[in-house]
């Protein structure tokens, strides 16, 4: 029970750190799961771009969308299975780096 609760609040943090920093981002409510399906379409880069800054710019490794077919264009998933400094710090270089 405790480790859903601590994935519950980093979604919980997730969404509020999207909402100030990187609002045409969106994030899909949880269904079970400690994996974040991100929508980052509103912000108009190509696949391969969005890749390049979230993976090379900020250093972050997800899982893109299009793995998942030609629905996941513009997605990414994120684990949220982590300690919260580790998530902070990602989404914090995230942002930077899709700014």
């Amino acid at each position: 029970e405790q480790v859903l609760a601590y994935v519950a609040g980093n979604y919980r943090y997730l969404v509020d750190f999207l909402s100030a920093r990187l609002p045409a981002a969106g994030v899909f409510p949880l269904e079970g799961t400690y994996l974040a399906w991100l929508d980052f379409r509103a912000l108009g880069f190509s696949d391969d771009e969005l890749k390049e800054r979230i993976l090379r710019r900020a250093r972050v490794w997800l899982d893109d969308g299009p793995m998942f077919g030609t629905g996941g264009r513009g997605f990414q998933r994120l684990n949220l299975a982590c300690p919260r400094a580790t998530l902070a710090e990602a989404l914090e270089r995230m942002a930077r780096a899709l700014s």
